[in-house]
């Protein structure tokens, strides 16, 4: 199920980043600090990326994120 987020991101730093090497695929989790940029109020997202490479070529890219809309977003 696909749901949009009603809010405007400001976005900002990412932290706790952690990369994990698993044969020819890449794993990398991160934190990301944004602002909703009508209230300035602050919110984080997680971030998982999935990176596949062959021959030193990415051949997929997998996204994933656990969005939190910020106070006064609609979900």
């Amino acid at each position: 199920m696909l749901v949009w987020l009603d809010c405007s991101v400001q976005f900002g730093a990412l932290d706790d980043i952690t990369v994990r090497e698993l044969g020819e695929e890449v794993v990398i989790e991160a934190e990301g600090h944004h602002l909703d940029a009508a209230t300035g109020d602050p919110f984080d997202i997680r971030y998982l990326w999935i990176i596949a490479r062959r021959d030193g070529l990415v051949t997929r890219l997998k996204d994933y994120m656990g969005p939190r809309c910020p106070a006064g977003g609609a979900a």
